[in-house]
């Protein structure tokens, strides 16, 4: 028994974390397995101590327990990556002979872009390699960046065989399968796993309930010994373990007698068949002698080495291919906005939580001349204070290309402690109108049409006071009136009560008591309630950041996807509502099965900003979302059938998002090249720089093609590139409506900046919506616009990322074409409209149901 023991502990300390697999088993089997013993099975991947070495082993001499302390310090991003592959690469060159070791030093270069080193990995392997499920991992990432998706297939099949619960393997088979065109069989797929997300996050702090559900899973898995035990630990959190030995004893003869009847490799290949539900050997098995660099497909990488990736798009283009630097330069000052928004962060040594996240802006043509104007949220003051902050700030665009502070004439000086800002057309009269989210109470400013608001707060029903981070104005029950939804983060008193002193880790958000996001059902009346058919929302609070509305998947109506800090995210579906209901639409939480609850490394992350834009050109709505320091950013793209996977990694988006930490992102064809670009802000949220990390940071200008993303240098981007800060919220619009989309960002730390698009860029077109069966927004009308082969789709969107509202305009760079053969717009009501030969290079104003074009700009 003591070697038995002895065993999973040193591997666990070595990293040999799957070689500790069927010595655990044993101890099922023996009924001496320990509950650290059956959660160490539950993730492979990551690293587990059973015990520690410290005391018995000098850790200042290399030793393979060096690997298992890289293991920990790799997802605890405790220490730089590059320091982690060299450290790694001496264990390798000290232990060659280590497969593990071997394994996961190629896990370490396929996933921070060491393509070239990666080469000579694939020519050294050791033996036993391919017992290794991080080899056959790590192969499959490769060809998957390689364009080589059913050997892929194959590899994280091969993946999975061995370490069946490798979460990692089946979503990027899943991948995969989306990449062949196999969408539809990669939908059960997702629901397994989903369900081994599930145990993942629960697994730890499950109790006898939840035990024996992830019991019965293990079961159906073909996972019977790890059945068994989480059996056992179920009947020990309830008191019952003397009752169930005669079941566990029956269990344990019916399994070995199984076992006993056929093969290691057949039960391997059971399990396998039983997960997948297809049989593997049906995708081709790699051609390991075939793996020279892919020279077709050209880096999308800031790593020190070239990483080569998916083609993403790879239909002949007539578009111009050369390269065209994004210039955005900084003209707040010259042009009259003059201001900052101030959340009370720095007045002290310490801050509150509530003063971190910034605050809003909201792009917003209030007087209808047809120059957007320029709405700046401001807090300052204690929260849950109405007149307790500096006053939000209207700025009006004046035909000589100035701005005027105008909010004392037009009345939307709301003194809140103001976060985000939503602009729509909630009573439908045509003018924009201003939603507001305070931590405190919201404020609703409905638009007079004479130059000033109304505080009409009162149509908000139930309107108490809570911490909202952002909102959006949109139609979601399909009678084309529009609701309100509330994206919410803390519900906690104490969080206006314990300061960050000292560091930040004891006045996180995930101490506090999370919130619960609110849908506001708009009425006929023109007041808006609780919508009551989604009540489930109150099931499942979160630390809800930003928030996007469309129709993502072109079904039903709009859907929404919110990020959340730390937590799952959020995908509201919408379906058909029961027959006897007097909407059209419901909504449905599925974030888990639609493959966007979590990123691609199969953990919660601090997501915070939203940009949503067709990445890759195939007609269907991805999203761009920031994370923490050392956590990288996801893409989820969408694929035909609505479901997502993070192609973060593939684009080359992970090595430049894991320096810094990110919050407002937008995405937007900045060159007009044809491809959409992304642009980020970051900053830290607490000083930590004592220890080595951060705390003002550059924004970053990523510049798209269809091969993915390229970080485009700061000397090159403009001045404000290179000038490190606490970026917050960001928005889009194209304030002097030169056919080149301008930002406008603000921070803790300096004024608000008016980014002015200076590049060099090509032709465009930009189309406004005016719905008049749909509401009057449009929210959820697609745009699809062809030219040749070429094609673009853009689809009109609420809530816009974090905090803000952008510009009501969808843009498209067309490259070096002039003229469009085909424009359609697929409105919310379900009409369609088409328009041939439209010239480029000029803004069009398109009202559901009229027959023609109204050219906005000359």
């Amino acid at each position: 028994m003591g070697g038995t023991k002895r065993r999973p502990q040193l591997f666990n300390a070595q990293g040999r974390r799957f070689e500790t697999r069927e010595h655990i088993e044993e101890l099922i089997r023996l009924k001496a397995v320990n509950w650290n013993e059956t959660l160490s099975l539950i993730d492979l991947r990551g690293p587990f101590t059973l015990v520690t070495f410290d005391n018995v082993v000098d850790k200042s001499e290399m030793s393979l327990l060096w690997l298992g302390e890289m293991r920990t310090a790799y997802v605890g991003h405790d220490r730089n990556r590059s320091d982690a592959i060299a450290t790694v690469k001496q264990i390798v060159d000290v232990y060659p002979n280590s497969a593990a070791a071997a394994a996961f030093y190629g896990r370490l270069l396929v996933e921070n872009g060491r393509d070239q080193t990666l080469q000579n990995w694939f020519a050294n392997l050791p033996d036993g390699i391919q017992r290794q499920p991080e080899y056959w991992t790590t192969l499959g990432t490769w060809l998957q960046h390689h364009n080589r998706h059913r050997e892929a297939i194959r590899a994280f099949g091969e993946a999975l065989r061995l370490d069946p619960g490798n979460r990692e393997a089946l979503r990027e088979l899943i991948e995969s399968l989306d990449s062949t065109g196999a969408e539809k069989q990669a939908v059960p797929l997702r629901k397994q796993l989903a369900t081994l997300d599930q145990i993942f996050r629960i697994a730890r702090d499950a109790d006898a309930e939840q035990s024996m559900w992830i019991a019965s899973e293990m079961q159906k898995f073909t996972r019977p010994w790890e059945a068994m035990a989480w059996m056992m630990r179920s009947a020990q959190l309830a008191g019952k373990f003397p009752q169930v030995i005669p079941e566990l004893n029956r269990r344990a003869i019916s399994v070995a007698q199984w076992e006993s009847s056929t093969t290691p490799d057949r039960i391997a290949e059971v399990r396998l068949a039983t997960l997948l539900g297809f049989d593997i050997s049906d995708w081709p098995i790699p051609e390991l002698g075939n793996l020279q660099q892919d020279h077709t497909a050209v880096a999308a990488s800031t790593s020190s080495e070239t990483s080569t990736d998916d083609v993403h798009n790879d239909s002949l283009s007539q578009l111009d291919t050369s390269v065209h630097t994004i210039q955005l330069d900084d003209i707040a000052g010259d042009i009259g906005i003059a201001t900052h928004t101030d959340t009370g962060y720095f007045d002290q040594d310490s801050f509150y939580a509530y003063q971190v996240d910034g605050s809003g802006i909201g792009v917003v043509d209030f007087d209808l001349n047809g120059l957007p104007d320029l709405y700046i949220v401001q807090s300052a003051g204690p929260p849950n204070d109405p007149l307790g902050s500096n006053p939000n700030q209207l700025f009006r665009s004046l035909p000589d290309g100035s701005f005027a502070d105008v909010t004392l004439q037009s009345g939307t000086g709301d003194r809140g402690y103001g976060a985000g800002v939503a602009v729509g057309d909630v009573n439908q009269d045509g003018f924009p109108d201003l939603l507001i989210g305070n931590v405190g109470v919201s404020v609703l400013f409905v638009n007079q049409g004479d130059g000033s608001f109304r505080d009409a707060s009162d149509l908000i029903q139930d309107n108490p006071v809570t911490w909202t981070s952002s909102f959006a104005i949109a139609d979601l029950n399909g009678d084309h009136l529009p609701e309100m939804i509330q994206v919410n983060y803390i519900n906690d008193q104490t969080a206006f009560e314990i300061k960050c002193t000292g560091g930040y880790l004891h006045c996180q958000p995930q101490r506090f008591r999370a919130a619960a996001d609110r849908v506001l059902k708009g009425n006929s009346d023109g007041t808006f309630s609780t919508w009551q058919s989604l009540r489930t929302i109150d099931d499942d609070p979160k630390l809800g950041l930003g928030v996007v509305v469309a129709n993502f998947d072109k079904q039903h109506g709009n859907d929404f996807f919110v990020a959340n800090d730390g937590d799952l995210n959020h995908f509201w579906s919408s379906i058909p509502a029961d027959a006897d209901a007097d909407d059209r639409f419901s909504m449905v939480e599925s974030a888990g099965i639609r493959g966007c609850s979590i990123g691609q490394g199969g953990t919660s992350q601090a997501c915070m900003g939203i940009a949503a834009a067709d990445f890759n050109r195939d007609g269907m709505l991805d999203v761009h979302v920031t994370n923490f320091y050392h956590e990288p950013v996801n893409l989820f793209i969408q694929n035909r059938l609505g479901f997502f996977s993070d192609q973060a990694m593939s684009y080359g988006l992970q090595a430049p998002s894991m320096p810094v930490l990110g919050f407002g992102t937008q995405a937007g064809d900045y060159d007009n090249d044809g491809w959409p670009d992304l642009a980020t802000l970051n900053g830290h949220v607490f000083d930590a720089t004592d220890q080595g990390v951060p705390f003002r940071m550059q924004a970053q200008l990523l510049k798209g093609d269809q091969r993915g993303f390229t970080l485009q240098q700061p000397t090159a981007a403009g001045d404000y590139w290179q000038r490190e800060q606490l970026g917050r919220a960001l928005a889009t619009w194209d304030w002097n409506q030169d056919g080149r989309m301008d930002l406008v960002a603000n921070h803790l730390d300096q004024p608000v900046a008016v980014l002015q698009n200076n590049s060099d860029a090509l032709n465009w077109i930009q189309l406004e919506l005016i719905g008049t069966t749909s509401e009057r927004d449009a929210i959820g009308a697609i745009a699809t616009i062809t030219a040749g082969p070429e094609s673009w789709t853009a689809h009109r969107t609420a809530g816009d990322g974090y905090m803000v509202s952008n510009e009501a305009v969808l843009h498209f760079g067309i490259g070096n074409l002039t003229s469009l053969e085909h424009v359609e717009i697929q409105w919310p009501s379900g009409q369609i409209q088409s328009f041939d030969n439209v010239a480029s290079n000029a803004r069009y104003l398109l009202i559901e149901g009229a027959s023609e074009l109204y050219r906005r700009t000359e």
